[in-house]
């Protein structure tokens, strides 16, 4: 299961990544994902959170958070998927690299 959340950051951060790399002072994007298990089998995702932190010089917060929850919605198929099984939240940081 840790692997599925693995792929799921990986898909998101590489869509947030691609779309930023047209930014000039764009650096990089580290995803976290932290997720809550059923107490009984099947044990499965009862809540996914997703924490970015978005490194750069002088990026436009107000896009980066759109960026990110359209990779959420709709540009990450991993994401979507996952999120027929539980509910996922997420959280932005934007620091200056």
């Amino acid at each position: 299961l840790e692997v599925m959340l693995m792929g799921m950051s990986g898909c998101t951060s590489v869509d947030v990544s691609s779309a930023l790399r047209t930014q000039a002072g764009f650096v990089d994007c580290i995803v976290s994902v932290e997720a809550e298990r059923a107490a009984t089998a099947p044990k499965v995702f009862t809540k996914i959170h997703v924490h970015y932190k978005v490194l750069g010089r002088g990026l436009d917060a107000e896009q980066v958070r759109q960026i990110i929850a359209d990779s959420l919605a709709h540009d990450c198929s991993a994401c979507v998927m996952m999120s027929k099984i539980a509910p996922i939240t997420h959280s932005v940081e934007v620091a200056e690299a």
